[in-house]
């Protein structure tokens, strides 16, 4: 995918931080209301993509508030890397975008094996 589209597509999610209690890190992403329930068969790959770095515990995603609360351990991850490894989550699936178009919801367990496997690569070097 070229640069710009995927640049494009990360303003249009945008997102951001909105609270940070201790073990409790809260983002913002724009549009999460408007995401197709087709499309939410993928929110197993954030979830699973975001519990392969050591210390987070839980995963809620609240769609009308526009809202992912990320449970974690405090003494185990920081939440800046927390943040940090959502943007390589999104960044490897704008990078995977032909791929999962090329497969519909239908294959979504194909489509998070693959980027599975480049998460858990792309993870051992936050693990560290």
């Amino acid at each position: 995918m070229n640069a710009l589209k995927k640049q494009w597509i990360k303003s249009v999610i945008k997102l951001t931080v909105i609270g940070n209690k201790p073990g409790v890190l809260k983002m913002h992403v724009a549009k999460l209301s408007e995401l197709d329930k087709k499309f939410k068969v993928y929110d197993k790959y954030m979830i699973e993509g975001l519990k392969l770095l050591n210390g987070v515990l839980d995963i809620r995603i609240y769609y009308q508030e526009n809202i992912i609360a990320v449970i974690y351990n405090e003494k185990i991850v920081a939440a800046q890397k927390i943040y940090k490894w959502m943007q390589v989550i999104l960044d490897v699936a704008l990078d995977n975008l032909e791929f999962i178009e090329q497969h519909d919801e239908t294959k979504a367990e194909t489509i998070i094996k693959k980027l599975g496997e480049v998460l858990k690569y792309k993870v051992q070097s936050l693990n560290k």
